[in-house]
């Protein structure tokens, strides 16, 4: 193997791949990022046998090859180099790779590619496609209500559900519920599935600067595929039933709120200082004189209060909340003003964007002692 190819294509396909690097496997293949010289383009590759992006680069290749290179020292060794031509070249017995660019040069022993995971690739018919901005935005409305709770796997990802007319992305950790919808003219041939959290937080960094590129998406025994122009994410899915969250979105309100999305967070940011060391108990205080009052107590700091302006309300309700809750969601809705709507001091809760019909996220209340 013998190439050349630019520092800045070099350090664009490692920033793709190497969130994929395993971590914690104790097999070195997977420690190291794979390296395809191929006629006019280097691919790289990276898996932890749940996840694999694979991301190709221009290269000027004098001899066709391949080989995988530790990841901790690889990494570092291109983004310490400054912009301009690298040349690779690998001695096939030693498996050692030097890597020079100007006056500087390293001598990296690499690893046997043939131990590396063979990635299935399928074919072109089997993709649909979406718009990259939809699975963004769905993404990043909706991740932020995974569990992180190893034990209940089917938490940890994102349901990816389709309809006759809408696709659905939805998480959940039993605590909070966030939905996002979306309008669409066709139903592809697909089964509704989990994917990994950590997949679609990853393909959210991957998908942030292409905004209006198209992306193919393929799901295939129990792995899904989303394909861009020089970019595959493969990942297996997760099994089991996902909840019926359907019934868990409150049906009937006795009060709705509307309020200032960047006022409420901010106000709740200010009243969150005092818990924040703590469980992040706040709470709220609608009353009938035309005010939301926002109130923390940490026994060992102290206490403090808030309020905010709100229309007349023909009830008066006091409910408790995971301060964080609110924050994570308000984070996420784009619009100006939301609607707070609640039942009673123990039901679910909801949090709609004001002029968007396409998203909710639920949230439970704290049961505070009287």
């Amino acid at each position: 193997m013998n190439f050349q190819c630019n520092q800045q294509d070099l350090s664009y396909g490692i920033q793709h791949v190497q969130k994929a690097v395993s971590n914690r496997n104790t097999l070195p293949v997977l420690l190291g990022i794979k390296l395809v010289a191929f006629e006019d383009t280097l691919t790289l590759s990276a898996t932890d046998l749940e996840l694999a992006v694979e991301c190709t680069v221009k290269a000027t290749v004098q001899e066709n090859g391949e080989i995988v290179l530790p990841a901790k020292y690889f990494v570092d060794m291109i983004h310490n180099l400054p912009h301009g031509p690298v040349v690779f070249q690998l001695d096939p017995d030693s498996l050692q790779v030097k890597i020079s660019s100007g006056k500087a040069e390293f001598n990296l022993h690499g690893i046997s590619p043939d131990e590396f995971p063979t990635l299935t690739y399928i074919e072109e018919e089997e993709y649909s496609t979406i718009p990259s901005e939809v699975l963004s935005k769905s993404i990043k409305q909706t991740s932020f209500a995974l569990s992180n709770d190893e034990s209940r796997p089917v938490f940890t990802g994102l349901l990816l559900e389709w309809t006759e007319e809408r696709f659905r992305v939805v998480a959940t950790d039993g605590y909070r519920l966030a939905v996002k919808s979306h309008s669409f003219n066709f139903r592809p041939d697909f089964p509704d599935v989990v994917v990994p959290g950590k997949t679609m937080t990853e393909l959210l960094r991957i998908l942030s600067n292409r905004k209006e590129e198209q992306i193919k998406m393929a799901i295939q025994g129990n792995q899904i595929y989303f394909r861009l122009s020089d970019t595959l994410v493969v990942s297996r899915l997760i099994e089991g039933s996902y909840p019926q969250y359907q019934q868990i979105i409150p049906q009937e309100k006795s009060i709705t709120v509307e309020l200032d999305r960047e006022n409420f967070l901010h106000t709740l940011e200010r009243v969150g200082v005092i818990t924040k060391e703590g469980p992040n108990v706040i709470k709220l205080h609608i009353t009938d004189k035309e005010k939301l009052v926002i109130t923390a107590n940490s026994p060992e700091i102290g206490d403090t209060y808030d309020e905010m302006t709100i229309s007349p309300q023909k009830k008066d309700m006091e409910i408790a909340f995971n301060s964080k809750y609110l924050k994570d969601a308000l984070k996420a809705i784009p619009t100006e003003k939301i609607h707070f709507s609640f039942i009673e001091e123990l039901k679910p809760a909801t949090m709609t964007p004001v002029g968007e019909e396409d998203y909710i996220y639920v949230v439970l209340p704290i049961r505070l002692a009287k």
